[in-house]
């Protein structure tokens, strides 16, 4: 049984990331929404992690007419994405952005980069070419074998 904060390793075919629990049943029951951190994104992006933390702000009070708090990491072209802070089952305290928030972000980010060097823009199109055929396995290897 998967709980709030339990640090799960993950393989997706040739990168590793360690995802934390954010709900264990975000999407469903017993179906999670895991979350991943700034260093493994910064990791299999090439987005330097400082470039990563400088973009999250503090919402506080209100803002356009609705009440807003907590922390969103904010891109060039105004888009926003919710950073979790969540305590692991290791006792450490992870700020993390929900895993399918990442395929977004990269995506936006890639279309309009701001002053996101060559390196990390092309990082950013790599994972997002990765991530989408390994996904396509994924789904196929669930259908044919009933597992991935």
């Amino acid at each position: 049984m998967l709980e709030k904060g339990q640090i799960i390793p993950l393989k997706y075919k040739d990168r590793s990331f360690r995802a934390i629990v954010i709900d264990p049943d975000g999407l469903g029951y017993n179906k999670p929404t895991i979350g991943l951190g700034y260093r493994a994104m910064s990791r299999h992006t090439d987005v330097p992690l400082t470039t990563l933390v400088k973009r999250v702000v503090e919402l506080t009070g209100e803002e356009e007419g609705e009440q807003t708090a907590g922390r969103v990491l904010r891109l060039p072209s105004g888009s926003e994405f919710s950073v979790v802070e969540i305590k692991g089952n290791d006792n450490n305290t992870y700020q993390v952005i929900e895993a399918s928030d990442w395929v977004d972000l990269a995506r936006d980010w890639a279309k309009k980069p701001g002053k996101l060097g060559v390196k990390a823009k092309n990082g950013l199109i790599d994972f997002l070419a990765w991530f989408a055929a390994e996904g396509l396995y994924a789904e196929a290897y669930t259908f044919l074998k009933e597992t991935y």
